[in-house]
């Protein structure tokens, strides 16, 4: 697939520091063979777009960097300190705040080096990690620092990780983050979004259609 970008521009994202747009070009990896749809039923936008979503949660690999217990491949031999021919596991990005500062900086600048607009962060994962609110949001105001539009995972690890509950269980454990996120400027405006695809599904044998 061939897309044109627009000539290189600067951006700032929610108050971090500027960067280009697009990024630079990066090999284009071979496809395995078969029928691939190669036309978009859409026209991404030209630039960073808060509402399009540009980011890999677990797809980023950084040479040389070492796991840490419970990440993929941590068990592996070779792959602990990463000494197989560079083929180490990719880094889910919710374990990047359990780094050094200089490391969390180098995995980060990995993924702006991949043109990515957008960094999940988790704060039930966090919760789990020992985080305090402090914590976590000094690591979101670094994420912004780098340019990315912050992607905040509320429900999800630790205490979040309950299901089916109403707003009464959920409003004490959530707020104080939120007012701590929106004190520091550390998320944007809140929106709910929806569990479900934003795309139609039509074709059968589509295994996103199967519950």
């Amino acid at each position: 697939m061939n897309l044109t970008f627009p000539a290189a521009r600067t951006y700032r994202i929610g108050g971090g520091s500027a960067f280009a747009w697009p990024p630079a070009p990066r090999p284009t990896l071979p496809l395995p063979p078969g029928n691939y749809d190669k036309v978009l039923p859409f026209t991404p936008p030209a630039g960073p777009d808060k509402l399009f979503y540009r980011g890999n949660f677990c797809g980023v690999r950084v040479p040389g960097m070492r796991l840490l217990p419970g990440m993929a491949g941590y068990t592996v031999e070779g792959w602990k300190d990463n000494k197989i021919g560079g083929k180490n596991p990719p880094f889910m990005s919710i374990d990047v705040p359990r780094y050094t500062d200089d490391e969390r900086q180098a995995i980060l600048q990995a993924h702006a080096d991949r043109g990515y607009t957008h960094f999940q962060l988790s704060i039930g994962h966090a919760i789990e990690q020992g985080l305090s609110i402090a914590d976590y949001v000094s690591f979101a105001n670094l994420v912004q620092s780098f340019g990315f539009f912050a992607d905040h995972w509320f429900l999800g690890g630790g205490d979040f990780n309950a299901r089916d509950m109403g707003a009464d269980y959920w409003r004490p454990l959530c707020q104080p983050w939120i007012d701590a996120l929106l004190a520091e400027g550390a998320i944007g405006r809140l929106r709910y979004v929806r569990g479900s695809f934003s795309f139609p599904l039509t074709r059968e044998g589509d295994v996103r259609l199967t519950p």
